[in-house]
């Protein structure tokens, strides 16, 4: 029978085809699903978005967010791109996950309450209630594993609608092999599904 010695670099080896490609950065394409508009609620504006993440260096959490990098060296909207951090087979932060393109988290918290707000019965577009949007959170991180990985993604945000405020938080987790643009997606699909249904049932 092997020792756990000497399955160990078998098992460091299978977990280095898992994470993929960990160094410079991957871009993802964060999607929103639209879902049914049945109108009633009267008329809406996101008039504000603003991103009040807070970015650490070498962060010990890896759901804290952080760069390759010194994050103090980037300016506001490098860092509004970013929304995860690759990391090798043992955990240690390496490249960047961003937004792929112009997109940005703010352009993306925007879309995702707009969202909540047409299936809630809202038309939105100009007049009408105003609404702010701030992101508290926006962060994918991994959890390697032996045999698997694990990708998760939380979004939070704090919504003002006509003056009054709530928060709502979306998670989403997806166990796969490898992390790959799609399987960070899917984490992702799974987050901004949840802050959906979160914000619409507060609204």
């Amino acid at each position: 029978m092997k020792s756990y010695s000497a399955l160990f670099p078998i098992a460091a080896a299978i977990a280095l085809t898992q994470v993929s490609c960990v160094v410079g950065t991957r871009e993802v394409s964060i999607e929103v699903p639209q879902g049914s508009r049945p109108g009633g609620r009267g008329a809406a504006t996101i008039t504000r978005v603003s991103d009040s993440r807070q970015f650490q260096n070498k962060p010990s959490d890896p759901s804290t967010p952080s760069v390759d990098g010194d994050v103090s060296a980037m300016s506001t909207s490098e860092r509004s791109r970013y929304v995860g951090r690759q990391r090798n087979a043992y955990g240690k932060g390496m490249g960047d996950v961003a937004l792929g393109g112009s997109a940005t988290v703010p352009d993306k918290a925007k879309e995702i309450v707009a969202e909540a707000l047409s299936r809630k019965g809202y038309q939105v577009g100009s007049g009408g209630s105003a609404v702010t949007v701030d992101v508290k959170k926006f962060w994918g991180w991994m959890t390697p594993g032996m045999w698997a990985i694990s990708l998760e993604a939380r979004i939070e945000t704090s919504v003002t609608v006509g003056g009054k405020s709530f928060r709502a938080e979306g998670y989403g987790k997806n166990n796969c092999q490898g992390a790959t643009s799609g399987n960070w997606e899917e984490a992702y699909r799974r987050a901004v599904e949840d802050l959906i249904s979160k914000i619409e049932a507060k609204l």
